[in-house]
């Protein structure tokens, strides 16, 4: 099973057992109308339909067994609810399609009944509702048997038949809620969202729950969807039409631009988002790549930009050669003006490097005081002369200690069938024969190409 981590989830399966106590509630109210003989708690509209004391027996069930529920519980109590409401509703279905009264035996308040059908005000489990309640069953036994992707589809399905209800008694259309009555309408809706919301964690559920952009967008479409048919429906009952066709044409108009507004919103939101989670990458991968103290590449970079670069050169057979730099004295710098101060020179010759390279070259951060530059497209005596030129602004640039800073270079060329750490030793090679040779100097002229 997925861990449960987003609040959002936690939330939705913390809805779970007060939805259940509030079917319970409701359902024993409507009993409660039946025992004490007062119409107006099963029947709250006088000219319309009543809750059946037996609907009302198989939503107590229902709400009874997600108050007890827990996640990844399953106990006989819940599945023998379940069992049960499906069984009844079941029944009510066949007796419904064969004409056999099934469930007339076991029917309590059979003289409330018989004295409503002779006021010609008969009490019968709608199709609708029969239905709705087989489907709420059947969710939740398919979340019993792991079955989350059916479940959630019935369960979802099931919470259609209550809403077209509430639509009909809101727009005062019976063809819309047949025999389903208000007092089974309040509390079939918890029971749906009930059965729904224990796939919390799962799948289609998890997905619109979740987070992240994808379900932030989700949860926003859900209520707009929601809400908007509402206001249309109330807006087109309101105005007064010539005819059909005036109706039909506003509908699409107004739907188009809803449907057009909320794409635009989420697509407009979900840029914002991408927006952000590219500038974050963008920050992740500069600090991933780059020295912190001299904003140059780091070690990691420059070897896979000198593989790389190899690879290209060999392939295409192009030149490719490498200078490496270190700092003369900078043991000295740092004893004798401190670590600040060896770390301000070394962000000014980084700064330098940079400026006295060309766009296409690579500098980076070899390791302490030693620098890399990778320079493709270049031969032995191109590297010399850049590096060079190099060696003079560094010993031409004002540092912040009495002292003037140098540095020894060494260069290297690619040679026929080498690796980049054998370029890297012979650059280093020449690095330090400068230093053996007084310091402040370029060698490299020796390499046998």
């Amino acid at each position: 099973m997925p861990e449960i981590r987003f609040k959002e989830i936690i939330l939705a399966l913390r809805l779970v057992r007060p939805l259940g106590f509030f079917c319970v509630v409701s359902s024993l109210i409507v009993l409660i109308g039946y025992i004490l003989n007062f119409e107006p708690l099963y029947r709250p509209i006088s000219s319309g339909p009543a809750t059946h004391p037996l609907t009302a027996i198989m939503l107590f069930l229902l709400g009874v067994g997600k108050s007890f529920w827990r996640p990844y519980s399953n106990t006989p109590l819940i599945m023998g609810c379940d069992i049960l409401a499906f069984l009844l509703a079941g029944a009510r279905l066949i007796e419904f399609f064969s004409a056999i009264p099934i469930l007339q035996i076991i029917t309590p308040f059979s003289t409330q009944l018989a004295q409503s059908a002779i006021a010609g005000k008969p009490i019968e489990i709608g199709i609708n509702t029969a239905v709705f309640i087989l489907m709420c069953a059947a969710a939740s036994i398919l979340f019993a048997q792991k079955k989350y992707v059916l479940s959630q589809l019935l369960a979802f399905l099931a919470l259609g038949i209550p809403f077209v209800s509430l639509t009909g008694y809101f727009y005062a259309v019976p063809m819309f809620y047949g025999q389903m009555a208000l007092t089974t309408v309040i509390p079939s809706i918890p029971a749906g969202y009930a059965a729904l919301l224990v796939n919390a964690q799962y799948h289609a559920l998890r997905a619109i729950l979740s987070p992240w952009v994808g379900g932030k967008i989700a949860r926003i479409q859900f209520v707009l969807g929601y809400l908007f048919p509402i206001f249309l429906g109330y807006l087109l009952f309101s105005i007064k039409f010539h005819n059909s066709s005036e109706l039909i044409g506003v509908f699409v108009i107004l739907t188009g631009m809803f449907i057009t507004l909320l794409i635009a919103y989420s697509a407009m939101y979900q840029e914002k988002i991408d927006a952000s989670r590219r500038q974050l990458e963008r920050k992740q991968n500069f600090a991933a790549t780059t020295d912190a103290l001299t904003l140059l590449r780091n070690r990691h970079f420059l070897l896979e930009s000198g593989n790389y670069l190899i690879e290209r050169a060999k392939r295409n057979q192009e030149c490719l050669s490498v200078m490496m730099l270190d700092v003369d004295h900078f043991k000295y710098i740092n004893d004798n003006y401190g670590h600040q101060a060896g770390d301000e020179v070394l962000q000014i010759l980084a700064a330098t490097i940079r400026a006295s390279i060309r766009k296409d070259d690579i500098s980076g951060r070899y390791g302490g005081e030693e620098f890399v530059v990778l320079l493709p497209c270049t031969d032995l005596s191109g590297a010399m002369l850049l590096a060079e030129k190099l060696r003079q602004s560094i010993a031409t640039q004002l540092f912040p200690i009495d002292k003037a800073v140098t540095v020894s270079i060494g260069c290297a060329e690619l040679k026929k069938n080498e690796v980049l750490n054998g370029l890297l030793s012979r650059a280093d090679h020449f690095m330090y024969q400068a230093k053996m040779n007084g310091r402040n100097q370029v060698a490299g002229y020796s390499a046998a190409i």
